[in-house]
């Protein structure tokens, strides 16, 4: 017998005065306890405040135990019980429990006392026994599932870029062929940094931010448009070609957020046709400019178009989302 569990067996010798019956709910509890398979036992014994039965399972992973059951010592003659559960662990559907702030080694907890003879207050308690060590039983199932569900989440993003990135260099490539003659523009090179720095610092306002999985959703779009720029950018050595692409991409990014504050909801194809009839204008002024790089910036504007066109598809979700919540605060209000 270990240590900890002499010291159980020569309180429980030494408790002979019981008036409310706490001992026999004790060994109840300890005994429903022992009988469920992985359960182990500490017992701490801080005499003349409390006596403390700590239970855990062998699958928990990071906590010490599952249940707390404490003698409250008071006076010898009027032991009672307190037993604590992390609150996430039960149920407490007659809400006869305590919930107490970081209550149990650090973590919220739900207590429940059993202060006088009340067979129905240990019946209940017992019942949360059960639910506690089936609970703590699952523990590391549950770890795996948690992980299984954030790697799956992780991979459902990446496909999802994959997809977009996918989808826009196909147009790209399609539209992709190289005309015009290289032409020269004088430029300073603080000049051709401020320009960058105000192609960069548009940022569009966008509601989906508002909820967390178009929030994700668009921010994995911005950082392919944001690839896409740099990929682009990389590719024009002619001052002239990276002065029309950069003025190029702060112009679709004004006119865009000004389609996007002005769709509702089943207004996505209308916000589509707007934005590609706004690349269509772009593509117009640069093919009467005769630069070297036209080729490359018609496939750039094919494959922004393809990201910008999912920006749109996000945010309408937003719209269709809010709509169906008006109509229901609207049917809730008839009612």
């Amino acid at each position: 017998m270990s240590t900890a569990l002499q010291e159980l067996d020569a309180f429980l010798k030494s408790w002979t005065v019981d008036p409310l019956n706490a001992k026999p709910a004790f060994l109840s509890y300890r005994d429903l306890l022992a009988a469920v398979p992985g359960v182990g036992f500490e017992f701490k014994s801080r005499p003349g405040v409390s006596y403390s039965l700590r239970a855990r399972h062998e699958k928990q992973q990071g906590r010490e135990l599952f249940v707390l059951v404490d003698v409250v010592y008071d006076e010898p003659e009027s032991r009672w019980l307190s037993v604590c559960f992390y609150a996430d662990m039960i149920t407490d559907p007659s809400e006869l429990g305590d919930f107490v702030p970081q209550g149990l080694m650090g973590e919220d907890a739900c207590c429940f006392n059993l202060d006088e003879d009340d067979a129905t207050m240990r019946a209940y308690i017992a019942d949360r026994l059960r639910e506690a060590a089936a609970k703590a039983a699952l523990d590391q199932t549950t770890e795996l599932l948690n992980a299984a569900q954030t790697r799956y989440d992780e991979c459902e993003r990446q496909v999802y870029c994959i997809a977009n990135l996918y989808k826009s260099m196909r147009s790209g490539v399609a539209q992709f062929t190289q005309s015009g003659n290289p032409s020269d523009l004088e430029l300073t090179e603080e000049q051709m940094e401020e320009l960058k720095v105000m192609e960069q610092s548009v940022g569009m306002k966008l509601n989906s931010y508002q909820l967390n999985d178009l929030k994700t959703m668009q921010e994995a779009n911005n950082k392919l448009i944001e690839q896409l720029l740099t990929r682009y950018e990389s590719r024009l050595i002619v001052p002239a070609d990276r002065v029309v692409f950069q003025l190029m991409t702060l112009g679709v990014r004004a006119e865009l957020q000004q389609i996007l504050s002005e769709m509702e909801y089943g207004d996505i194809n209308r916000a589509q046709i707007s934005l590609h009839l706004s690349i269509q204008k772009y593509l117009k002024i640069i093919s009467f400019a005769n630069l070297a790089a036209t080729g490359v910036l018609e496939a750039y504007a094919s494959e922004l178009e393809m990201l910008l066109k999912e920006t749109i598809k996000i945010e309408h979700e937003f719209c269709l989302r809010r709509h169906s919540y008006q109509a229901r605060q609207e049917l809730d209000g008839q009612e």
